[in-house]
């Protein structure tokens, strides 16, 4: 429920409240133009950080390049992935 939604037994979402997203619109701010890495665990997440900003999913080797090169303001990246990521461009 610290989400801010949960799936009921029939796989909807429901929604609880939006203080996560409130806060992650904080963290956005405080950047001031910085790019900002978001992990994510459920698709809910997914589709409610999608609805309130514009989000770049890291999911192939050209989005991270794009990150690298400082192209992308706002990344998401699914955390259950669990292989690790490597997002550090090799000087």
């Amino acid at each position: 429920m610290a989400n801010g939604a949960v799936y009921d037994d029939n796989g909807s979402v429901t929604q609880i409240h939006d203080r996560k997203l409130e806060k992650l619109e904080e963290i956005i701010e405080a950047a001031n133009g910085k790019p900002v890495l978001i992990a994510y665990w459920f698709k809910h997440d997914l589709d409610r950080i999608q609805s309130r900003f514009k989000v770049e999913i890291l999911t192939s080797s050209d989005s991270i390049k794009k990150w690298n090169e400082g192209k992308i303001q706002i990344a998401a990246l699914s955390s259950i992935r669990g292989n690790g990521l490597n997002l550090q461009e090799v000087v």
